[in-house]
């Protein structure tokens, strides 16, 4: 089948088109497929479990070390820390599964993103900050918990996806094979 126009008995555009038709099949580079990993809902769910429970408990440990309110809204701090934590990782792990996430590398691993780790830590100094300074803190205070939740949250949350990132390596799968056609 031809596909430019060409005059009848035209013999260069006749073969061209063959080549051309043959080309992709021949040519085209085979980009690496691989198996699904865990569900995307499940594995937001499972990467938020864990980051939560590790930076819960550094963050209180930084809270009732540094907070000038901590003796009085530790407590508070806790509950309110763990629950708006929760609703935000999960949100961001999940919405960036969808738009940003890497494919797997050669390995089947999806790498560890930075731009993912700073935007992330923006967003939770920002949580932080406000969780801080709602529960009576000086601005000192809250700005000196806040940098060292941001240290301590920066370790676990790199960890966290490294961790989750080595189980959920994906199988490659073996490539489509084209079957063999002259035209």
């Amino acid at each position: 089948m031809r596909s430019c126009p060409c005059e009848a008995g035209d013999r260069s555009c006749a073969e061209s088109a063959e080549t051309a038709a043959l080309r992709p099949a021949a040519l085209a580079p085979e980009e690496p497929a691989f198996e699904a990993g865990i569900p995307i809902e499940t594995l937001s769910l499972y990467k938020t479990i864990t980051y939560v429970t590790g930076v819960t408990l550094t963050d209180q440990i930084w809270y009732l070390a540094i907070a000038s309110a901590a003796a009085t809204t530790g407590g508070i701090f806790l509950a309110a820390n763990a629950a708006t934590t929760s609703a935000m990782v999960y949100s961001y792990e999940y919405v960036w599964a969808f738009c940003c996430e890497a494919p797997p590398g050669p390995d089947g691993v999806v790498p560890v993103s930075a731009t993912k780790a700073i935007i992330y830590r923006g967003i939770s100094m920002v949580g932080v900050g406000a969780l801080t300074l709602a529960f009576g803190n000086t601005v000192a205070s809250a700005a000196a918990v806040t940098g060292a939740i941001a240290l301590s949250r920066t370790a676990v949350y790199v960890a966290n996806n490294y961790a989750w990132n080595r189980i959920d390596a994906r199988a490659p799968t073996a490539p489509a094979e084209t079957p063999w056609s002259p035209w």
